[in-house]
């Protein structure tokens, strides 16, 4: 299970906190896009939507939004529709029900835990790497590690730089290469592994 990463003014905040140092940002004008966002937010159940509020927000009413938006995103109806948006990746998994289960609670997870990260990642980008997680979870783990690698997968001729011998053949399968070039939402690069995987330093 992912655990949120703290951004950099989450961990600022908490040392000023420990110092009793009072937050300066905390104006006004800040909580009156807060109070805004979370009434946007409440007010529809669109994935797209929520993370849009989160996007747009300054940094300082950002921390707070985010939180408000990872709720909205797991209430009932909204998951509803993002499930049934999803439904045009089905053709990229195993078909077999556990896999698609299993595709949709991952999914579930990432969102919730990179949106509470404030990390707004396309929802196409990150159904293709929730895909690629469930499907091929080592070379993921790899690429986690290593999100250059990502280009032995676009460009087959470079696996053997980019993987260990024993990762060589799974990188080099034809639905992994279907999945990272996807027209919708790919092809995945170095940088969208890292928005996905939590990697990408903020």
């Amino acid at each position: 299970m992912p655990v949120p990463a703290p951004s950099s003014r989450a961990r600022a905040a908490y040392l000023d906190q420990l110092l009793h140092v009072a937050d300066s940002t905390d104006t006004e004008q800040t909580r009156r896009e807060v109070e805004a966002g979370k009434a946007e937010i409440s007010r529809v159940d669109d994935e797209a939507a929520i993370l849009r509020v989160v996007r747009t927000a300054s940094a300082p009413a950002k921390e707070e939004l985010a939180g408000q938006a990872a709720l909205a995103l797991v209430a009932p109806r909204t998951r509803a529709r993002t499930e049934h948006a999803l439904s045009r990746f089905l053709p990229l998994l195993q078909a077999n029900p556990r896999t698609i289960k299993k595709f949709l609670n991952t999914y579930n997870v990432l969102r919730s835990v990179r949106t509470l990260e404030q990390n707004t990642v396309p929802s196409d980008v990150l159904a293709l790497w929730t895909i690629l997680r469930v499907r091929w979870p080592s070379v993921a783990d790899h690429l986690e590690a290593a999100p250059e690698a990502i280009r032995g997968i676009v460009e087959p001729l470079w696996a053997s730089e980019c993987f260990p011998p024993d990762l060589r053949d799974p990188a080099m399968d034809s639905g992994l290469r279907a999945v990272v070039l996807h027209t919708d939402g790919g092809p995945l690069t170095a940088e969208a592994v890292r928005q996905c995987s939590g990697t990408d330093p903020r």
